[in-house]
């Protein structure tokens, strides 16, 4: 179990999206048909949203949705984005679809950092990012600040990705970090992207509300293979099964991965969730009916633990104890999907052989 335990966090945030990794070999040669595998004509679809409130997705494709009302969008998720377009992808990729992101355009309504804006998002998670983009995972946030390292890019990010906006380093003057009051100034740049003129502060690693730091609650599918499929309801119908806490350690084990993935700006806390698991699971455990089924769970990264196990994030309080609990959605499949060639045709193309290779 502890071995488990440890993957929680190890596991979960480093999995690569469902989108790249079914993205590979024959599909992507498809990727020029203008229809998909459901015969929607993805050449015909409307794709500039206007003005949107964020780029959650949520956001994103309900606005999708909402211009194309033909399309089922529950089939589709949010790929990639960026200031001013996304793309948008199927689910589940077989050999029989179309591979080809839909890329919508979009104009992000300006995030109001005014003191006046009680929904702007001033307590962050951030850590060390370099200018490639990459989080470095291998200090815990207690290091991060004693070794006075947060990035100004991690800054920029995490508060971009905390309030649902994207900004570029010409936005937002970002000022030297306070690590005795672990807080930061930031100032607008662009007013077109952030609307104010006055410097304010944000606070670094401290009273985090788990609902602002899992913007993206629905994960996705999580794949399992045959007999676990069969016997899913041991490991993630909690009601049923509230003694079989080994097993729900699984369930939570497994759809961290989607959590993680997800949410990237959790991967600061990549170091420190490998030692807060144990006491966040013993908590979740306490409850397990009501905080694990099979479409949903239920997780607070404040949560102290109960029993064994102590959470070092909200002992701490990076987390805050009057942290919102948040219901992370998710769908359980049969993995059935092109991996290490299992499911692909006899005769492969010279070209496919040489992707399989390296999937």
């Amino acid at each position: 179990m502890k071995k488990l335990l440890g993957l929680l966090a190890a596991v979960g945030l480093t999995a690569a999206s469902t989108a790249s990794v079914v993205a590979c070999g024959a599909d992507i040669e498809k990727s020029n048909n203008n229809t998909n595998d459901d015969g929607e004509n993805i050449e015909g679809l409307q794709t500039d949203l206007g003005e949107i409130d964020n780029i959650f997705s949520d956001t994103l494709l309900n606005t999708f949705k909402a211009k194309n009302s033909a399309i089922n969008i529950s089939d589709y998720e949010v790929f990639s984005y960026n200031q001013t377009s996304a793309q948008i992808v199927k689910k589940k990729v077989t050999e029989a679809s179309s591979w080809k992101p839909i890329t919508v355009n979009f104009t992000i309504k300006p995030l109001d950092i005014t003191e006046t804006n009680q929904a702007l998002v001033r307590n962050i998670v951030a850590g060390i990012m370099d200018e490639n983009g990459m989080i470095d995972q291998t200090l815990t946030i207690s290091k991060i600040l004693a070794q006075k390292k947060i990035t100004k890019a991690a800054i920029r990010t995490s508060f971009a990705q905390m309030n649902g906006i994207y900004l570029n380093e010409n936005d937002i003057e970002i000022g030297e970090v306070d690590y005795t009051n672990f807080s930061v100034s930031i100032k607008s740049k662009n007013q077109n992207i952030l609307k104010g003129t006055d410097e304010e502060i944000i606070t670094l690693n401290r009273n985090v509300d788990t609902t602002n730091l899992l913007k993206i609650t629905d994960v996705g599918r999580i794949y399992l293979p045959g007999e676990m499929y069969d016997n899913r309801a041991d490991f993630f119908d909690g009601a049923n099964n509230p003694e079989k806490v080994g097993m729900a350690t699984t369930a939570y084990t497994m759809v961290f991965q989607n959590i993680g993935d997800k949410n990237p700006i959790f991967a600061y806390l990549a170091k420190d969730l490998a030692s807060s698991a144990t006491g966040i699971l013993s908590e979740a455990r306490q409850n397990i009916g009501e905080n694990l089924a099979l479409d949903f769970l239920k997780i607070n990264l404040g949560w102290q633990g109960q029993g064994i196990g102590t959470n070092w994030l909200a002992k701490n309080g990076v987390f805050s104890k009057d942290s919102k609990t948040t219901t992370i959605k998710f769908e359980i499949v049969k993995e059935d999907r092109a991996i290490l060639g299992t499911y692909r045709k006899p005769k492969l193309l010279v070209k496919e052989k040489m992707q399989l290779k390296f999937q």
